[in-house]
């Protein structure tokens, strides 16, 4: 997705693998179409699937975590700054059209111009450019990231506060109201949501994925601090980091099954609803410390990582072709199968992506 560049001599190999497994999960997510409605069907299998499903939450944390990683580590340069902030703009405002012509394009069904501009203002169109939010809240946080910036090179404490009360709104509040029900299904009693409009009112964050804030931030601190987890035996960093990805799966497992059976009587999406929630945070963190093992100057990582813009920009395009296809063939209705169909999808949009960097002015914009 969009990052900040790194030059080659300054390349973190486990950084660069960060954002091959960010994309991967972000391409499985989207691909996904393995049944796992445990709700109508409470099966093994559908349950299995609901726990796999709860490991691709962190798919878009990782690059918001990366990006603050990077741009916390290095000197601002705001030149650079202002000219990437307008890039990201003119890709969605570029690319959105674009797609979504070529979708109206292929559809059986007939559009009309009302009906393509509404779909471009909503930005919304069957989920076929509902993925440029990513950029929009990405945005949000560059605005706010020299202020940041200067905050954090001067007064660390208080940027460790900022991160601190953002991460309460942002992560404190869901995990109190997830209590709540829980408490109230286990004693039957009538409790009291925290999502009302008196708690919200003093969420400086809602409406702009206070989330991305979390870990962009989170991001940073990581870097400045990164000598003292390294300085954890790898043995028990690993150990942390194992406990720490299996116990988020589950935990967010755990609050789906419950939101989805005794609250909505339908399935509570794990990945999107999840990136507000702390095990996608302790999913998210256990990959970081995972990857931080990986030393190795990959070629094929290298090539993925670099092109994470492009491949998240075309994403929808391959998945919306081939989806109805892939989910005809049963020997494909698996895991397995599955994760195999999302990396061959990675390698045809970076082909797809080669090609597109070759055209003047496209290239500028993937």
């Amino acid at each position: 997705m969009a990052l900040p560049d790194t030059a080659p001599a300054e390349r973190s190999h486990n950084i660069d693998l960060m954002k091959c497994i960010a994309i991967f999960l972000v391409t499985t997510y989207h691909a996904f179409w393995l049944e796992h409605d445990f709700v109508l069907d409470p099966s093994f299998v559908s349950y299995s699937r609901y726990l796999f499903k709860t490991v691709l939450s962190a798919c878009v944390p990782l690059f918001f975590f990366i990006n603050g990683y990077l741009l916390f580590g290095r000197p601002l340069d705001m030149s650079k700054h202002i000219k990437r902030t307008v890039k990201y703009v003119l890709i969605v405002l570029f690319w959105a059209p674009v797609l979504l012509l070529l979708f109206f394009a292929v559809s059986p069904e007939e559009h009309t111009v009302s009906e393509f501009f509404k779909a471009l203002v909503d930005l919304d169109h069957d989920w076929s450019i509902r993925h440029f939010w990513y950029l929009g809240a990405l945005v949000c946080i560059y605005i706010f990231f020299p202020a940041l910036k200067a905050l954090f090179d001067t007064n660390i404490k208080a940027f460790i506060l900022f991160v601190a009360v953002c991460g309460f709104f942002t992560f404190g509040i869901p995990l109190l109201s997830q209590l709540s029900e829980f408490i109230s299904i286990l004693t039957g009693a009538k409790t009291v949501s925290l999502d009302k409009e008196i708690v919200e009112m003093f969420d400086p964050f809602r409406g702009i994925y206070g989330f991305s804030f979390v870990y962009f931030c989170v991001g940073g601190l990581v870097n400045r601090y990164e000598d003292r987890i390294l300085s954890v035996p790898v043995r028990k960093r690993n150990f942390y980091a194992c406990f720490g990805l299996i116990a988020g799966c589950l935990w967010l497992f755990t609050i789906g099954v419950y939101k989805s059976n005794y609250i909505l009587s339908d399935i509570w999406n794990p990945v999107w609803n999840g990136y507000e929630t702390v095990p996608t945070f302790c999913i998210t963190m256990s990959i970081y410390i995972l990857c931080l093992n990986f030393k190795k100057d990959s070629r094929v990582v290298n090539t993925a990582a670099k092109n994470t813009l492009g491949i998240y920009i075309l994403n929808y395009v391959l998945i919306r072709i081939s989806k109805e296809t892939v989910m005809s063939w049963r020997f494909m209705d698996n895991i397995p199968a599955h994760l195999v169909f999302s990396a061959l999808l990675i390698i045809c949009y970076l082909g797809m992506v080669f090609v597109l960097k070759k055209i003047p002015l496209i290239k500028n914009l993937i």
